[in-house]
């Protein structure tokens, strides 16, 4: 059998095409937008340490709920109160198509970010 003929391509075309893959996220719904936007946000705040949360143990995600009207994102951390219990807390952010993604994240990061959530985010 014989062997194919060489194959050439451009390197610098090639590198290109993994972060342009990366970039891309047309593929996303207004929910998944929000949940990758939130993690960003939010990890970019040192929030979690600031102010002495932790996220839970399964991990920095951030759940992913309905789709469409009722499509919301969850965002869960532990909180120890005085007596050093740990408490499961969680807030929740709906995703409406009334305005960009964006807008509604920023508003959202702002408000839990202003204020103590181990007083303000609900008990899981």
């Amino acid at each position: 059998m014989p062997l194919p003929p060489d194959c050439h391509f451009d390197a610098d075309r090639y590198d290109a095409e993994p972060a342009r893959f990366a970039a891309d996220h047309s593929w996303e719904e207004p929910v998944d937008t929000a949940a990758r936007l939130l993690a960003r946000e939010l990890a970019a705040l040192d929030w979690y340490r600031r102010w002495n949360c932790l996220p839970p143990p399964w991990g920095l995600g951030f759940p992913v709920a309905g789709r469409g009207e009722k499509a919301r994102v969850t965002m869960r951390f532990r909180a120890e109160d005085a007596f050093l219990a740990t408490a499961y807390r969680r807030f929740t952010l709906p995703v409406t198509g009334n305005e960009p993604v964006e807008d509604q994240v920023r508003r959202f990061v702002g408000r839990i970010d202003t204020s103590d959530p181990r007083s303000t985010a609900p008990s899981d």
